[in-house]
């Protein structure tokens, strides 16, 4: 009997958690889930309840986890996108196999220096376009390899972002800030310039890019919303008198220069 491929999970969000991990139901016989590290401890424990991971394999911190040798033969890297590179070189390291969620890093220093690392360690990684394994998208790379509608000479691609989902993950989300996370064009766009690329066999070339901010400013901002934004102090105490909740307390904390410099909460 074929061995069990053992796998380790960090990060386990809605990716991890919920698209990735469920393979391991459906396919008991191929995989098993021996360790997991994230530090919600709801989502963790919902997944070791899951998955039946053993309790050495539980682990707050990704930090944990990569600080103990090599427990599993490859490893799901489902955290945020600013974390996906350092995770990736411990695991390269240690000798795992990687699924590592998209974006490689916003940073493109990063990806070329962590394709240099795995070269020289041999080390396999697959990066979550999940697009090319629709079966929508294959049968269209079929038709296109096979020449039946001839030369593929244009392509319109339209990314359709919900509304909800734009306000969910873009400007309230943990994409909200490119300084903490990916830039939106980058976060969503991968997967078309992947697919793209896929699809028609060929490599990009160049890249033009247009757009600013039009909607979500604080003129637009609906009664009563909070602004998703440091606000001074002097417009704060008054939606905190107007809001506040008996018996919570609130801090006030100082900054030094910049826009808006003085106390904010």
């Amino acid at each position: 009997m074929k061995q069990k491929l053992k796998l380790a999970l960090v990060g386990a969000g809605e990716r991890g958690q919920y698209c990735y991990a469920p393979y391991a139901k459906m396919h008991g016989y191929e995989i098993e889930f021996v360790a997991v590290a994230d530090p919600h401890k709801g989502r963790r424990e919902k997944f070791v309840q899951d998955y039946h991971v053993p309790a050495e394999g539980v682990f707050e911190t990704a930090e944990q986890f990569f600080a103990r040798p090599r427990m599993a033969d490859a490893v799901l890297i489902c955290t945020q996108d600013s974390q996906h590179y350092a995770y990736a070189c411990q695991a390269i390291d240690l000798g795992y196999s990687i699924l590592l969620e998209k974006p490689i890093s916003p940073s493109v220093r990063e990806c070329l220096d962590l394709q240099r690392r795995a070269e020289e360690k041999g080390t396999q990684i697959m990066v979550c376009h999940v697009m090319r394994y629709t079966k929508f998208y294959r049968k269209l790379k079929e038709l296109i390899d096979s020449g039946v509608i001839g030369d593929v000479v244009h392509v319109t691609h339209t990314e359709n972002v919900a509304y909800w989902h734009y306000a969910h993950s873009y400007v309230r989300g943990n994409w909200h800030k490119t300084a903490d996370s990916s830039p939106m064009i980058l976060a969503k766009c991968c997967h078309d310039m992947d697919i793209l690329s896929w699809l028609l066999g060929s490599r990009c070339r160049t890249v033009s890019s247009f757009g600013d901010l039009r909607y979500f400013r604080e003129e637009n901002a609906p009664a009563g919303s909070p602004l998703h934004r440091r606000l001074p102090a002097q417009r704060l105490l008054p939606i905190l008198r107007a809001r506040a909740v008996p018996g919570r307390q609130y801090a006030l904390a100082h900054r030094a220069d910049g826009p808006g410099a003085g106390p904010e909460l």
